[in-house]
């Protein structure tokens, strides 16, 4: 189909001068070409379009990838607030540890991803970031239910309820694989937090 704009009393150059009000067959365009990469001879209707379009898909990108930045700002601030908590307990060293030895390496850990992916963001370019609401609200929802669920049912039941709602910002989510992982990282955060680091935590709270 032709563009709106398209003159229908253009000729080709060979073929003479153009006649107003006479309309060529579709044959009469073979002269021109269709946009495209090293088109040379193309209608300023074509060209006019692909000028525009262009335009849109440069308002579209970024010189920086802005995803990966404002991602590695937040990581960094998660992590500062971390290491904050954790050096207001008793951290002690790594033959005898404290509650909050291992806190603070997770809080260091973290600040370093996160210099790592913001400062790489800045040198190579990225779309405008779109907001997924399903898996902000999912996150966001896991962790005030994993800081509730804590105070009154204990550390386990927080464990499976954080998993559970964390994994509906994914539509592929499957019930099993999600219980077997919430089970997992019970077993885990008994083993490390509980058992080895002596942390005041209760597993289950019992009324």
């Amino acid at each position: 189909m032709l563009p709106e704009s398209f003159d229908a009393t253009v000729v080709p150059a060979k073929q003479g001068r153009p006649t107003p009000g006479r309309c060529l067959p579709v044959s009469g365009l073979d002269d021109y070409e269709w946009p495209g990469p090293g088109s040379a001879n193309v209608h300023p209707a074509f060209s006019a379009q692909s000028k525009t379009t262009n335009r849109r898909e440069e308002l579209h990108v970024l010189r920086i990838d802005l995803r990966d930045l404002i991602g590695g700002g937040l990581l960094f601030t998660l992590g500062a607030w971390f290491l904050f908590r954790s050096l207001q307990m008793h951290v002690g060293t790594s033959t005898a540890m404290g509650p909050g030895y291992y806190p603070m390496l997770a809080a260091g850990t973290l600040i370093t991803l996160s210099v790592i992916i913001a400062a790489s963001s800045l040198f190579r370019p990225g779309d405008v970031p779109e907001v997924s609401w399903r898996p902000l609200v999912s996150v966001c929802a896991a962790i005030l239910s994993f800081a509730i669920v804590m105070d009154f049912l204990g550390l386990m039941p927080a464990i499976v309820s954080t998993v559970v709602i964390a994994a509906l910002a994914d539509r592929r989510s499957r019930v099993l694989p999600t219980l077997l992982l919430a089970a997992g990282l019970c077993v885990a955060a008994y083993v490390l937090f509980i058992s080895l680091l002596g942390m005041p935590m209760q597993p289950i709270k019992w009324y």
